[in-house]
């Protein structure tokens, strides 16, 4: 996944998880790179790291796997 796709992903986010959801939740995701089908995120905190991850992965993870064929799995570092 490129910035571009990653910032495409983010708008269909958007229009998926709503605007609140996303600015809290979404925005302050920072993609760091795809390697061996994971797609690593910069994030503040670890608490905002894990939500997303239990609340968001799977829909990050299916919007992408059908627009972009990639990554298989997220990762999160604070």
């Amino acid at each position: 996944m490129t910035q571009e796709q990653w910032g495409q992903l983010k708008q269909r986010l958007l229009n998926t998880v709503g605007k609140n959801n996303y600015t809290n939740w979404i925005e302050p995701l920072e993609l760091s790179g795809v390697k061996d089908g994971v797609a690593t995120f910069s994030v503040p905190t670890s608490f905002l790291g894990n939500y997303v991850s239990q609340n968001f992965g799977d829909l990050i993870l299916y919007l992408s796997l059908i627009h972009i064929s990639e990554p298989t799995r997220l990762g999160m570092i604070s």
